[in-house]
């Protein structure tokens, strides 16, 4: 017997994939630029205080 599936989105996992679907992902060169970004954030928030104001 065939399982139908007709019923209006209801439950937890069906919503949240529903809404994740309208989601916008970003494109290789953005995701690049992004992580790019984090890194040099990262390395600022690593640096000494003294590197800091020498810089």
């Amino acid at each position: 017997m065939p399982i139908v599936n007709d019923a209006p989105p209801t439950d937890s996992v069906r919503v949240y994939l529903k809404e994740i679907g309208s989601i916008k992902l970003l494109k290789a060169n953005e995701e690049i630029e992004l992580a790019r970004k984090i890194a040099d954030l990262l390395h600022f928030w690593t640096l000494d205080k003294k590197e800091i104001l020498l810089a």
